[in-house]
């Protein structure tokens, strides 16, 4: 009979180890999300380290603003990449004719200020790549931070997301 009690604690200790583990935190976890302890007796507990069902929404929207600005981002560093290789393989043909430039005759001077004019063209047009790739970064960086903050280091129930999916998908 002294033994008794030992099954019922394994199986408290079990019930509650498996319910606690089922509770979901962070931006990695969200996919294999469960019902969290609070909801055990029916009851749901939201704290500050608890998501809403509001704050879900928004941290769901904050996700899939985070998977759009990826695509672009990933878009744009191709865009620069590109530029960046065009100016650099025209700078190599401005360096190489500059060796070979005679500054004495008037249409190859001309022919390589047109070369000149046409690297500053590439140059022009690469830094506006970089203008815009550096500003979609600053925004990424900024709505991954928010996100940090608000969503990923924060718990949720599993019906509040599939709840929250659902009414988005509307």
């Amino acid at each position: 009979m002294k033994y008794a009690l030992f099954p019922k604690v394994i199986l408290l200790a079990s019930v509650f180890i498996a319910s606690n583990a089922a509770f979901s935190s962070g931006a990695n976890s969200n996919k294999a999300i469960s019902k969290g302890i609070g909801n055990i007796l029916g009851k749901k507990k939201y704290d500050k380290n608890t998501l809403t069902p509001e704050q879900l929404e928004q941290c769901i929207l904050l996700e899939r603003s985070i998977e759009r600005s990826n695509t672009e981002l990933k878009k744009e560093r191709e865009i620069l990449q590109a530029e960046e290789k065009s100016v650099l393989q025209y700078k190599e043909k401005v360096l190489a004719e500059k060796k070979t430039i005679d500054l004495s005759d008037k249409d190859t001077v001309a022919g390589f200020n047109k070369s000149v004019e046409e690297y500053n063209a590439r140059r022009e047009k690469y830094n506006a790549a970089a203008d815009k790739y550096r500003k979609l970064s600053d925004e990424q960086r900024k709505m991954n931070r928010g996100y940090n903050e608000q969503c990923a280091s924060k718990g949720y129930y599993e019906e509040d997301r599939k709840a929250a999916e659902i009414k988005l998908k509307k």
